[in-house]
């Protein structure tokens, strides 16, 4: 009884240190592999800031010195005259990562990275719209003796819209600056 019961206990003994070290284990190995992880995310996300930052400054290079120039020689008075072929598809790192702009730890970034791509989105919408009045303008330029209340309403509309795209280039140019200061400091 005695050999019965001193295996019993040395079992039981053995199960409680085999389980002990087992929890042991598990827990470093979930710690080590969380703290893997959250490494891999602050890569991740670092990764994603240095793309947009590329992404933002080549946008800057293509639209400052071409239409943004064209756009800051606009006088009072006069339309933008210039067809534009921008398209959406400049903001490829944006687009396919934006889920990663929550993990960016400084709001002002965040809240820039948004704005500023949300706000060149909008100016290619707008330039878009400018597109279209042109080919109004255009359209009717052709027959302007025969329609010439129209083409002088849409001629004002050109006007009008040309003052809106000041101000909307004006922010675009601050909000790219603005962002590439904050992801170059």
């Amino acid at each position: 009884m005695d050999n019965l019961l001193s295996g019993l206990i040395g079992a039981l003994l053995g199960s409680v240190i085999g389980g002990l070290v087992t929890i042991w284990a598990t827990k470093r190995m979930i710690s080590h592999e969380w703290e893997k992880e959250n490494i891999n995310s602050q890569n991740k996300v670092k990764a994603f800031l240095n793309a947009i930052h590329e992404e933002v400054k080549m946008i800057q290079n293509m639209y400052i010195p071409g239409i943004g120039q064209k756009i800051d020689e606009l006088t009072e008075g006069k339309f933008f005259n210039f067809y534009s072929r921008l398209k959406q598809n400049y903001f490829t790192i944006y687009s396919t990562n934006g889920h990663l702009i929550g993990e960016v730890k400084k709001p002002e970034i965040r809240e820039s990275i948004v704005k500023t791509y949300a706000q060149a989105k909008g100016m290619i919408d707008s330039l878009e719209m400018n597109n279209d009045l042109l080919k109004e303008h255009d359209e009717l330029h052709k027959v302007q003796i025969a329609r010439r209340a129209e083409f002088d309403a849409t001629v004002i509309n050109l006007i009008g819209f040309a003052k809106i795209l000041k101000k909307d280039h004006i922010e675009l140019k601050q909000n790219l600056q603005k962002l590439i200061d904050l992801l170059e400091s």
